[in-house]
C-alpha cells in the first residue's frame, strides 16, 4: 500500500513539475486523505515556462519529443532502450526507494515545456508512461 501510494504521489509532482499545469493525462489519482504535502516523497522540479524546447532538447543531448516515441516505449524496457527511442537521456526527476523497491523518472520536453512524456521505472523497468500534449 506505501509502495502504490508512494508511486502515485511522486507521479502527480512529476507531472505537475514537468507540465506546470493542474492536470496531465494518464496521471493516477492521489488517494483521499492523502496530500502530496504528507508524503515523504520528494521530486527535484525543472520545468520553467521561460526555457524552450530547442534548448531542453540541446540540453538533453537530442531532439525533442513525440508522440511516436511515446508509443514505442513499452512496459519492461530498460532505461538504455528508452533512450535509443529517445535520442537522449532525458531529465531525472524523481527517485525514491521504498521497501526494497526503487522508482526513477525521467522526462523529455516535447514542442515546448508543456509538451512532455514521462517514464517510470521500478527496478530498472518501464512500469509506467505518462504524456502530455505529443504530436
Amino acid at each position: 500500500m506505501k509502495r502504490a501510494v508512494a508511486c502515485r504521489v511522486l507521479a502527480s509532482v512529476v507531472g505537475l513539475a514537468l507540465a506546470g499545469c493542474s492536470t496531465a493525462a494518464n496521471r493516477p489519482a492521489t488517494p483521499s486523505g492523502q496530500t502530496p504535502a504528507s508524503s515523504p516523497v520528494t521530486a527535484s522540479q525543472s520545468a520553467s515556462s521561460s526555457t524552450s524546447a530547442t534548448s531542453q532538447g540541446a540540453a538533453q543531448g537530442g531532439g525533442v519529443a513525440t508522440l511516436a516515441m511515446f508509443n514505442q516505449i513499452k512496459p519492461g524496457m530498460t532505461y538504455a532502450a528508452v533512450t535509443k527511442i529517445t535520442g537522449s537521456p532525458g531529465k531525472k526527476i524523481g527517485d525514491v526507494t521504498m521497501d526494497g523497491v526503487h522508482v526513477t523518472m525521467y522526462g523529455w520536453y516535447g514542442t515546448d515545456v508543456t509538451h512532455v512524456l514521462v517514464v517510470q521505472f521500478k527496478n530498472g523497468a518501464v512500469s509506467m508512461t505518462s504524456q502530455q500534449g505529443l504530436k
